[in-house]
């Protein structure tokens, strides 16, 4: 096995063992930022879907850094029952156009700056899954960044954060050490965690 794979796949363990033990014991309002760290974010993603789902969870996932097409074939291939998951996907009808139709587990945003149907699309989703126990997934505030002014996104993710709390909803942010510290520092105040990795 050569040092690259085998240096990869090591750092796969660690991430899995890291997002195991601190999704272990959430609680059902649990308000969530993680932080990552690493250059492996496909599965950083990938292991706190499957950490949720495997804690009996159904989630919404909102993505903005791949389309939920391809987003849904890797989550298969990682062995995570994407039947637990409804996807807002908000790149790819800006990237594809008008042709791309809403199905039952995918709702397409026009576009990432229009953040303001993004809560009613969230809670659309929330009401299409089944079981008590449900997340949001926001993957990720640093791609947002990119679309949108620092304000609306710091003001979007307070209302996420808010409307999950009071629904005892899971709520997991997802954000890189490059993004502003000081756009870190404030959402991590409206979250109850903070997980590095």
């Amino acid at each position: 096995m050569s040092d690259e794979l085998s240096e990869l796949l090591g750092l796969q363990s660690k991430i899995k063992s890291k997002v195991i033990h601190e999704l272990l014991d959430i609680k059902e309002n649990s308000q969530i930022l993680v932080i990552e760290t690493n250059e492996d974010m496909q599965t950083v993603r990938k292991e706190i879907v499957l950490s949720l789902t495997n804690s009996y969870f159904s989630g919404v996932y909102f993505t903005t850094n791949m389309p939920a097409e391809t987003l849904q074939a890797d989550l298969k291939v990682a062995d995570i029952d994407i039947n637990k998951l409804q996807f807002i996907d908000s790149i790819t009808k800006e990237s594809v156009g008008d042709h791309t139709e809403d199905t039952k587990t995918v709702t397409y945003l026009e576009s990432p700056t229009q953040l303001s149907d993004l809560n009613i699309l969230i809670e659309r989703a929330l009401s299409r899954l089944q079981g008590s126990k449900k997340f949001v997934f926001v993957d990720s505030v640093t791609t947002l960044l990119i679309y949108n002014q620092e304000k609306s996104v710091e003001k979007l993710i307070h209302r996420i954060v808010e409307k999950n709390r009071l629904k005892k909803i899971v709520t997991v942010i997802l954000v890189t050490k490059s993004t502003n510290q000081e756009l870190i520092q404030c959402i991590a105040q409206f979250c109850d965690k903070i997980i590095t990795i």
